[in-house]
């Protein structure tokens, strides 16, 4: 297992997950787990052209499920963007690494406002306090999210919020609310899963 060292522990997680649909014969759910079209190679293997049978060309694929998930988990080398933790060669470059962060990092986003690039967790804060049309924003005082004045008067009526009482993170993205997702607790953790690991449904970078 020693090539599995350093591999993060959600990366972690998705190799043992693999490995046990393996042992138990799921290939298909092993290949999805890692990211792989598990029905795309088993036409390619099993195909008409070759001689082998169904059950010979399934047996044949798991030696492959191994080398894939080692290739898919291998951990990035190079220097690593301080937000998302992503690893590139190319961020040796320091206008590689600036285009990543204006336009590809995930834990990043250009305000719909001022189009300021912002860290998405502290988009509440930056409306409130530094955003050049901040004065055009409003917080909701039951959900305590920020809303734009042209449709705040709408927000409250319609009283889709909820009472967020203790004052929980909620993506400004998604309206998910962070601070239920696991770690409980542990926001700083919970928005990096919420942001790299599952990926944000309304960040428009994903």
């Amino acid at each position: 297992m020693g090539e599995l060292e350093g591999l993060r522990p959600n990366q972690l997680e998705i190799v043992n997950k693999a490995f046990a649909d393996i042992d138990s014969g799921n290939l298909k759910k092993a290949f999805s787990q890692i990211g792989l079209d598990y029905q795309a190679l088993k036409s390619a293997r099993s195909g008409p052209n070759t001689q082998r049978s169904q059950e010979g060309a399934i047996r044949d694929s798991q030696q492959p499920v191994h080398r894939s998930t080692q290739s898919f988990l291998q951990p990035d080398q190079g220097p690593e963007c301080e937000f998302c933790k992503r690893k590139k060669p190319e961020f040796a470059n320091p206008d590689a690494k600036d285009l990543h962060l204006f336009q590809d990092c995930l834990f990043l986003t250009a305000c719909p406002h001022c189009e300021q690039v912002i860290e998405i967790p502290g988009l509440r804060d930056h409306w409130l306090t530094d955003c050049e049309k901040k004065d055009e924003l409003r917080k909701c005082q039951t959900c305590k999210q920020v809303v734009h004045e042209n449709v705040f008067e709408k927000h409250i009526q319609e009283k889709a919020c909820f009472n967020n009482v203790n004052d929980t993170p909620i993506c400004a993205l998604c309206g998910v609310n962070v601070g239920k997702l696991p770690p409980v607790g542990n926001h700083p953790e919970a928005w990096f899963r919420h942001l790299i690991v599952d990926k944000c449904h309304g960040n428009p970078r994903k």
